[in-house]
């Protein structure tokens, strides 16, 4: 209860505050960029491996598809693209560490 109370009270606040903000703000505009950083291959078919050899193979084939896609030119090139367009957001899917 506490914390629908807590919730309550910060969406009503943030409402007013850009309600009030909203009344005075000036027309800005942003450039924006997405882009999916794609793993380089498709990891259905690895998990959908019947037997250990399948999976051994689907892996392996995975694994040279990601290899030879070369996130580290592709990763140059959006950071020339960045650098170029200069957007103020940038959006990005497919994201893994």
């Amino acid at each position: 209860m506490r914390r629908l109370l807590l919730l309550a009270l910060s969406a009503a606040v943030l409402t007013a505050l850009f309600a009030a903000s909203a009344a005075e703000a000036k027309s800005v505009k942003l450039k924006a960029a997405t882009r999916n950083l794609y793993l380089g291959t498709d990891l259905i078919p690895i998990a959908a491996s019947g037997t250990q050899a399948e999976l051994e193979q689907k892996a392996l084939a995975g694994y040279n598809q990601v290899k030879a896609n070369d996130f580290s030119a592709r990763a140059k090139r959006l950071a020339a693209e960045v650098k170029a367009n200069k957007p103020d957001l940038i959006g990005l899917q497919e994201v893994a560490l």
